[in-house]
């Protein structure tokens, strides 16, 4: 049947309907669930949709001058996607991988992406390699990469030197014997700084070097569970401890925070 009465009831009709769906597929609170901790977020309007539902375009600027950026950005898009693959998987080792000259042209980004990306796709193949690797320029132009990964020991040499911090500094020696340098230290504390450390790898003066902000290995875990929550009083939240981002459309203002996880020990895990 058509509707044959006054169209400014309908308009208002289909509004009120819309203002209630909106309700229920949206929400301006939310989690994401990683391994050891869960990031907390909130906004002063329901910009959180649920799965299926698009989200609305948006652009947001970190007050902090901390790593979220404009999301319509590839460099902010791809901060958030490292973030993510480094809290869901467990890396061992922090890399810096250089080039010897003699061993490849370290200037030449064809041949370099070539080279390296052949030798990691062998040693995924073949040795399961793991990691997540962010390339960076020389002052000299010359390309280098620092990353995360996960590397047998049988495969790391001590160099016989040490970090600032006292860490023992081994070299790699598949990439030594293929490509020239390295520098590896293990992974023995506070991971979640170093995961929000290897963002600032990812910068304007960095540009895209092969097309792409980072490299990944396949069979990672790349997207956390994000669970959507019942909307909340913004007002009412302590956003003292908060990261604050301010959205430059719709009015709308957005905070998150890190919440590790309470480590189970022994005499808690055997706790009836």
């Amino acid at each position: 049947m058509l509707f044959d009465g006054d169209p400014k009831l309908l308009t208002d009709y289909a509004n009120k309907v819309f203002r209630q769906l909106d309700g229920l597929i949206s929400t301006n609170h939310r989690v994401k669930i990683y391994l050891d901790m869960h990031t907390e977020q909130y906004a002063n309007i329901s910009i959180f949709k649920s799965a299926g539902w698009q989200n609305r375009t948006r652009k947001l600027h970190v007050k902090t001058g901390r790593y979220i950026g404009n999301t319509n950005s590839a460099m902010s898009r791809a901060k958030g996607a490292v973030r993510d693959i480094t809290r869901l998987n467990r890396f061992t080792h922090f890399i810096t991988l250089t080039l010897d000259k003699t061993k490849v042209d370290r200037y030449d980004i064809d041949k370099i992406k070539v080279a390296v990306s052949d030798w990691l796709k062998n040693r995924v193949k073949r040795q399961g390699l793991q990691y997540v690797l962010l390339p960076e320029r020389h002052k000299d132009g010359a390309i280098h990469y620092h990353g995360l990964a996960i590397i047998s020991p049988s495969e790391l040499i001590n160099s016989g030197k040490k970090t600032d911090k006292g860490q023992a500094i081994y070299n790699w020696t598949p990439w030594a014997n293929r490509f020239g340098y390295t520098a590896i230290i293990e992974l023995d504390g506070e991971y979640t700084k170093v995961c929000n450390y290897i963002l600032k790898y990812i910068s304007k003066g960095n540009q895209k070097i092969f097309g792409k902000w980072y490299w990944s290995s396949r069979g990672l875990i790349k997207k956390p569970e994000i669970i959507n929550l019942k909307p909340i009083d913004i007002d009412k939240i302590n956003k003292d401890k908060l990261i604050e981002i301010d959205f430059k459309q719709q009015n709308c203002k957005f905070w998150q925070q890190d919440i590790l996880h309470p480590k189970m020990t022994d005499e808690g895990d055997n706790k009836k």
